[in-house]
């Protein structure tokens, strides 16, 4: 390939040799002024900031809060797919308007175990449900209900909880005025949502409501929880991470590749185009 020859009447510049001179100002105060930006065609952030996909930036803590401060976060790849998929899931999972797949326990499970289910999730409120995998709501234990003497760790939850019958519980589909206004009513800070069945359908939090009333340029779907991105690479099993964190509800996907206009790329398009088509 023949290289371009040096053109001899080209002049370098650096950021010194200009002076930029502002227009009109249009704005009475920088607080009037809107940072929106589309993040895809689907997605917009209150703040055009988004962290890097690297291992040392973006866990789902660092995606966390840079979509409670109005960005997004792409949490990196270097790592097991079942672990980002998780990660994913954590920054879905820690506000929202709803809570639709809350931390559940069966009956009959040790204090003990509760208290370290609980820590592992940085959870304060768990669901009990009749028996495991059933979702029928049997009552519900915060950490006030759990007990703190080491004797009493080997008893089972059904001892401590609130029981279904003292609960207050919503049908889905509950709007949050409303939601809001019962909790208020009952001086309860944890609506459970069921059907008639007993089923569990969500949960909503007194915390999450007032959360994001303070915070409404947070970055949410809409359903009202966080936005999360996640990375994904272009050769492997970059297809099957890829499907895992649309499982978790991703939001949106940034292929990490160190040159994305590249003939590498370009086969791994072409040699999949049905299988990147149907990831979702």
């Amino acid at each position: 390939m023949t290289q371009p020859k040096s053109d001899d009447s080209w002049v370098g510049r650096t950021f010194d040799d200009f002076l930029i001179r502002p227009q009109l100002g249009l704005t009475e105060s920088r607080r009037d002024t809107a940072l929106t930006s589309r993040l895809t065609t689907a997605l917009s952030i209150e703040l055009p900031i988004v962290s890097a996909n690297m291992d040392s930036v973006t866990g789902w803590e660092m995606a966390q809060a840079m979509a409670l401060e109005g960005g997004v976060g792409i949490i990196h790849r270097a790592l097991p797919i079942d672990r980002q998929a998780e990660m994913v899931r954590r920054v879905k999972r820690s506000y929202g308007a709803v809570i639709e797949q809350p931390f559940r326990l069966p009956r009959g499970t040790s204090i003990r175990d509760a208290k370290s289910f609980a820590r592992c999730h940085s959870n304060h409120a768990i669901l009990i449900e009749e028996s495991e995998g059933s979702g029928i709501l049997a009552g519900l234990l915060t950490s006030r209900d759990i007990p703190w003497l080491p004797e009493l760790e080997d008893r089972p939850v059904d001892e401590f909880m609130t029981p279904f019958e003292r609960l207050h519980t919503s049908p889905p589909g509950i709007p949050e005025e409303t939601a809001e206004r019962l909790m208020f009513e009952h001086r309860i800070e944890r609506l459970p949502l069921v059907d008639a069945e007993r089923r569990i359908r969500g949960l909503i939090t007194l915390r999450d409501i007032l959360f994001f009333r303070r915070r409404p340029f947070s970055s949410k779907d809409r359903k009202g929880r966080l936005l999360a991105g996640a990375a994904i690479g272009a050769r492997g099993d970059f297809l099957e991470r890829a499907r895992a964190m649309v499982e978790a509800e991703v939001d949106c996907l940034v292929i990490d590749i160190a040159h994305g206009h590249s003939q590498d790329m370009g086969r791994t398009i072409e040699a999949q185009p049905e299988r990147l088509t149907n990831i979702q």
